[in-house]
């Protein structure tokens, strides 16, 4: 897939570098914005062959673009900065910041190396999630797949070895309606390993998820 998409969309805009991961229908490249020149996660969400994008991937693409770009304009030090979504060819392509790292790979790297986490290293990552989940839940977005994998880390701009811990992947995300009432969702979207108990023991139930 990688040298399919090199060959369509190194182009004069944007260099493709290398692949990221893999969702359930898209694909995440680092690449470099010749126009910027910047290096950037680039999203593209993958069709299948001969096929058109249906009604509901649609919404969920230009969900999570709203949601990204509300969450940027409202707050752009607090998250990854989202440069927007366009439409090349017959793929949707979300640009946005890149990190390092995610944080699922250098939890691996670092227990390869016998070095890890102190209690306030960890203490520092979870108010930097705490602070993103607060505003989250300010503006009626519940996340849904919180995961070390969608955790990246970024360094400061401002200060070398300063790092920053951000949500990525909104791809699950949803946006909840203002109300007095516990606000419940009506699905269900999360990786297992990482659900709480629970809502893996009763899926008939509906919880609050961030």
């Amino acid at each position: 897939m990688l040298n399919k998409i090199l060959k369509i969309y190194n182009n004069v805009d944007y260099e493709l570098l290398e692949k990221l991961g893999k969702g359930g229908f898209a694909e995440t490249y680092k690449g470099y914005n010749k126009r910027r020149k910047q290096f950037v996660a680039l999203k593209f969400f993958i069709k299948s062959s001969g096929m058109e994008f249906t009604k509901v991937k649609l919404e969920r693409i230009y969900l999570e673009h709203n949601i990204f770009e509300e969450i940027s304009n409202l707050h752009g030090d607090l998250f990854l900065n989202y440069f927007g979504i366009f439409k090349e060819r017959s793929t949707y392509v979300m640009e946005m910041e890149i990190g390092l790292i995610d944080l699922q790979s250098l939890l691996k790297q670092r227990k390869k190396d016998d070095c890890l986490y102190t209690q306030e290293e960890i203490f520092y990552i979870l108010l930097h999630l705490l602070d993103q989940f607060i505003f989250l839940e300010e503006h009626n977005i519940a996340h849904r797949d919180v995961k070390s994998g969608n955790i990246v880390i970024i360094e400061s701009e401002k200060q070398k070895n300063l790092y920053k811990y951000k949500l990525a992947d909104f791809g699950e995300a949803i946006k909840l309606k203002p109300s007095k009432i516990q606000r419940k969702t009506e699905s269900f979207a999360y990786t297992k390993a990482y659900a709480a108990p629970e809502v893996i023991n009763d899926l008939n139930r509906n919880y609050n998820l961030i």
